[in-house]
């Protein structure tokens, strides 16, 4: 379903920017940057078709068969974007809205979870990008600002940002934003979240006196390296952060983190050895 749901929010943005820029721009095909075998062509007409690789075990074994679903969507402006209200084709039942916006030729998905008819805190980030491209495959902008985050000296362990406190300042380097870990793993910032810093990879941490540069890992390569074991230039004994995006922690955890007050959005992280990484679950038992 959420694969569905984030095909889906990409047909709003074309239809919306034939009113403001070229629509051509929109039409053709997008792959996910999370799924090589799913893609999404948009048509002229305001629909969408989905078409992805099912894989399904019968008592002959896993087959794999094509599947193509289609949808409908209604667009309206938001914020610096577009809130895309996403229907089923057959019975035109309103499923899910995603917020969509481009940079370059990247689109970025954010999916709220809603409360009381609000959307209250994120959900999900997506990114689809076109066939022949690659996530951040242009030349990076030097200027573009950056989250950087610095943590204490050998941290190890889960850590996490709480956003939108505004009783705290906000620290710029430049034009970048800066989060300074205390040695308790939680921070809380005047900054609101801005995801698409994390599918964009504009986050960048170091760690220590000597700022020691730190390289991330997705959980799906650490899924691939479980299966088919560490390829270059990654190493079982190096350190790394795994990003776990936003509001992954819930009930006592939460309330752990967050002392029991309202936090509208918590990004999370952990960093240990990829050894570990692979190998342990995210969350301990006792945090």
């Amino acid at each position: 379903m959420k694969k569905i749901l984030f095909i889906i929010g990409i047909i709003g943005i074309v239809s919306f920017t034939n009113h403001k820029t070229n629509y051509t721009s929109f039409v053709g095909k997008w792959r996910n940057t999370w799924d090589k075998e799913s893609c999404y062509e948009f048509t002229e007409d305001g629909k969408i078709i989905e078409q992805f690789t099912g894989h399904y075990y019968t008592s002959e074994g896993k087959q794999d068969i094509p599947v193509t679903r289609h949808f409908f969507y209604k667009v309206e402006t938001y914020k610096e974007g577009w809130l895309l209200k996403i229907y089923n084709a057959e019975n035109n039942k309103f499923i899910h809205d995603k917020y969509i916006h481009f940079e370059n030729d990247t689109m970025i998905l954010t999916s709220f979870k809603t409360k009381k008819g609000i959307h209250a805190e994120i959900d999900e980030v997506g990114v689809l990008v076109k066939p022949d491209n690659k996530l951040g495959s242009k030349k990076r902008n030097i200027n573009i600002s950056k989250s950087i985050f610095y943590l204490p000296d050998n941290y190890i362990g889960l850590f996490h940002v709480l956003h939108n406190n505004s009783d705290r300042k906000k620290e710029f380097e430049e034009n970048n934003r800066i989060y300074r870990i205390p040695d308790n793993g939680v921070l809380r910032t005047a900054y609101e979240a801005r995801p698409k810093d994390l599918v964009l990879k504009r986050e960048l941490f170091y760690r220590g006196k000597g700022n020691i540069r730190l390289t991330t890992v997705s959980s799906s390569t650490l899924q691939q390296f479980k299966s088919t074991g560490v390829e270059p230039p990654y190493r079982l004994d190096s350190v790394y952060v795994l990003p776990l995006g936003f509001n992954q922690i819930e009930g006592k955890r939460r309330a752990k983190v967050t002392d029991n007050v309202f936090v509208k959005n918590i990004e999370s992280f952990k960093i240990d050895t990829l050894k570990n990484l692979i190998s342990k679950r995210v969350f301990p038992k006792e945090y």
